[in-house]
C-alpha cells in the first residue's frame, strides 16, 4: 500500500519492482494476495476495495456496496469511510472480507463485486467501534473480525454472529489464524500484548508479553509453531505458541 494510492508488487528475492497496480484516487492502506497469487486486492481511503490482476496489473473488479447512498458528491463505496483491513479467503479465491472505520466488515463476491454479507453488531457496546482487522478461520467456514478491545466470530456462509468476546484490556489491532486444523488465533493489541486463542473452547492459551510498545501486527507461520509480532517499540520477535517463549 502506498499514500500515494499506487499498491506495488515487488519480487521478495531480488527486492525489484515487479509491478504498480494504479486506480485508487486516495491513499492505500491494506493489501492481500489470494493464495494461488493470481489475485491481489487493495482497500484504502477512496472508501473502495479494489481486486487487480497479479500478472497484468489490471484492475478487473471494484466492490461496490449498491445500498449505500451515492449523493454529496460521492461515488461508489464499498464502505461509508475509509478501509483498514482486507482478505481474501484462503479456501475460495472468490471470496474477500474488509473491514473499515464504518465499524463495519464486509464479505464480497470477487466474480460479481457484490456484497454477500454486511457483519455489524446491532447492540452496544460493540457496534460502537471501528473494525481494525479481519481473518478466515481454518475451516474456512468463519471469519474472525476486531473491534475495540473484542473479537467476533461470524459465519461465512450466513453472515452471523457465532461468539463475541473481550480479547484485551486494550484495542485489538490485529488478527491471524493458523491454517492447521487445530483452531488457533493470535491476536495483537494496544495493551502491548498477543494473545494465542483456542476458537473451538474460547480459551486463552498463551499470553506473549515482551514489548515496550503496542502491538500492531502479527502473523502465524504455517505450521502453527510459531507467532510472529511486530510493535511500536521498533521490534519483531517470534515467539514458541507451544510455550509462549520469544524465540
Amino acid at each position: 500500500g502506498s499514500s500515494a494510492g499506487v499498491p506495488k508488487l515487488w519480487s521478495a528475492k531480488s527486492g525489484e519492482l515487479i509491478r504498480k497496480f494504479e486506480s485508487h484516487s486516495g491513499s492505500v492502506c491494506c493489501v492481500d494476495m489470494s493464495s494461488q497469487g493470481r489475485y491481489l486486492v487493495s482497500g484504502g481511503y477512496d472508501f473502495l476495495a479494489k481486486v487487480w490482476d497479479v500478472e497484468t496489473g489490471a484492475c478487473i473488479r471494484n466492490l461496490v456496496d449498491t445500498a449505500l447512498p451515492q449523493d454529496n458528491g460521492q461515488g461508489p463505496r464499498s464502505h461509508i469511510l475509509h478501509l483498514l483491513c482486507v482478505r481474501f479467503s484462503p479456501f475460495d479465491s472468490n471470496i474477500v472480507a474488509s473491514a473499515s472505520q464504518d465499524c463495519t466488515a464486509k464479505l464480497w463476491s470477487v466474480q460479481t463485486g457484490e456484497v454477500l454479507h454486511r457483519l455489524c453488531h446491532n447492540e452496544a457496546p460493540h457496534r460502537r467501534f471501528p473494525v481494525s482487522s479481519v481473518c478466515f478461520a481454518s475451516n474456512g467456514q468463519e471469519l474472525v473480525t476486531a473491534s475495540d478491545i473484542y473479537c467476533t466470530l461470524w459465519s461465512v456462509q450466513t453472515g452471523q454472529e457465532l461468539r463475541v468476546w473481550e480479547a484485551h484490556a486494550s484495542p485489538v489491532t490485529s488478527v491471524a489464524h493458523s491454517m492447521e486444523e487445530d483452531a488457533l488465533l493470535l491476536t495483537g493489541s494496544k495493551d502491548g500484548t498477543a494473545k494465542i486463542w483456542d476458537l473451538q473452547s474460547g480459551l486463552c492459551r498463551r499470553k506473549l508479553q515482551g514489548h515496550e510498545g503496542l502491538v500492531t501486527a502479527v502473523a502465524l507461520s504455517p505450521d502453527s509453531k510459531f507467532a510472529v509480532t511486530g510493535s511500536s517499540d521498533g521490534m519483531v520477535k517470534v515467539w514458541s505458541a507451544q510455550t509462549g517463549s520469544c524465540e
